[in-house]
């Protein structure tokens, strides 16, 4: 069935919307898939926060972050071989690293992989990483008093080398500000402070298109509950391309397709309890995909990625035949959704938090919260079902 949708700041677009955006029941899938358990945590992941989705650094390693629960205070980073298997903890020094990994990881051109911890390390108030393929952390920035803590920051690579971030824990006491940090330093200089004007507050979720400007989502200032998209430029210009009010606050991450849209999700909202998936142009044009209605999955935590067959694939952390969440994919335009797995909750892992990664061989990883040996989530990966 096809409608059409638009946004205030752009152009109309024709989507498929499925049944499912019309409240029907969801319908049986024609494609399905069995996840691969690759890692279950251990009792001392009960109750832990999975900080980001997963990225693979240039030496193959598949890292998986983890942010601090009750059981690890200072959070954890593992690291997977995809062809062996097997799994290692990548050491997380409170002293001379840092503690409680933050946000998402970013790999760049060169394999290396980057990322951010919250508190603790050498400047007593985070610092941000980097891992070179085949190698151990090392602190890139340690955080100082007069800095703020790195908290919140999301280290974007840059095509000059150099990086770009937004912290919303700033000595200012503002709501965020984009930064630059470049080598070899990677000391912090602010290019924009955000302002009760902007249109926007708490900036997070960063992307980049190499096209010159920063992308990202925030909380709408307005008054009404909502989310604004928007972009910097490199002077430090702020736009905000679309905002989104009725379809609820988004969660999770902004995804590039690479297709010319952004993909991204809302966990819930007045129009949208059980959450939906949208997409957007550079320009701010969105598009609603679909609508969740429960039995095709409900709550998405991240962005559905485009695959290399050109499908969309991602998760919603409840929702599905046992409530434990469910694996979906859908074509770019949102025709022909399907659900391709029901978690349960057992040995195949349950409530999915993060989203899916595409690693070099082709198949799909992601991480649960739940199921498992010790009921405390399971590492994943399966293939791509055929068209």
């Amino acid at each position: 069935m096809l409608a059409l949708t638009s946004s205030p700041y752009g152009a109309t677009r024709r989507v498929a919307v499925t049944l499912a955006a019309l409240g029907f029941s969801a319908l049986t899938s024609a494609a399905s898939v069995t996840p691969t358990v690759h890692y279950e945590f251990p009792f001392a992941y009960q109750n832990s926060y999975a900080a980001g989705r997963l990225a693979q650094g240039g030496d193959g390693r598949i890292f998986i972050a983890t942010s601090e629960s009750l059981y690890l205070s200072c959070g954890s980073l593992l690291a997977l071989n995809p062809a062996t298997g097997a799994v290692s903890k990548v050491t997380l020094d409170r002293n001379a690293l840092g503690c409680v990994p933050s946000d998402t990881l970013n790999v760049d051109a060169e394999g290396t992989l980057w990322g951010s911890l919250s508190t603790k390390g050498p400047g007593k108030r985070g610092s941000l990483f980097r891992i070179p393929a085949g190698g151990s952390p090392v602190v890139a920035h340690a955080y100082t008093k007069s800095e703020g803590y790195a908290g919140g920051l999301t280290p974007v690579p840059w095509a000059d080398g150099s990086l770009r971030t937004v912290r919303v824990y700033t000595p200012q006491g503002s709501s965020g500000q984009f930064e630059r940090n470049a080598a070899p330093a990677y000391t912090p200089e602010v290019y924009r402070q955000v302002t009760a004007n902007d249109g926007v507050t708490s900036p997070h979720t960063l992307a980049s298109r190499g096209d010159g400007y920063l992308y990202g989502l925030g909380v709408n200032n307005e008054g009404e509950q909502g989310t604004s998209l928007f972009r910097v430029s490199e002077a430090g210009k702020l736009k905000v391309l679309a905002k989104f009010y009725s379809y609820g606050v988004l969660n999770g991450d902004l995804v590039d397709g690479r297709d010319g849209y952004f993909y991204l999700t809302i966990n819930s909202g007045d129009d949208a309890p059980h959450g939906s998936v949208l997409s957007a142009t550079p320009e701010g044009n969105t598009t609603l995909l679909h609508l969740f209605n429960g039995a095709d999955g409900s709550h998405p935590t991240s962005a559905p990625i485009r695959a290399k067959d050109g499908w969309l694939y991602g998760t919603c952390a409840t929702g599905g035949a046992h409530n434990e969440g469910v694996i979906f994919r859908m074509q770019p335009d949102g025709g022909n959704y399907e659900v391709l797995h029901h978690f349960e909750g057992g040995a195949r892992g349950g409530v999915p938090r993060t989203g899916l990664l595409q690693a070099s061989d082709g198949r799909l990883y992601g991480r649960t919260i739940d199921g498992g040996k010790h009921a405390s989530g399971v590492v994943y990966s399966f293939s791509p079902p055929a068209p």
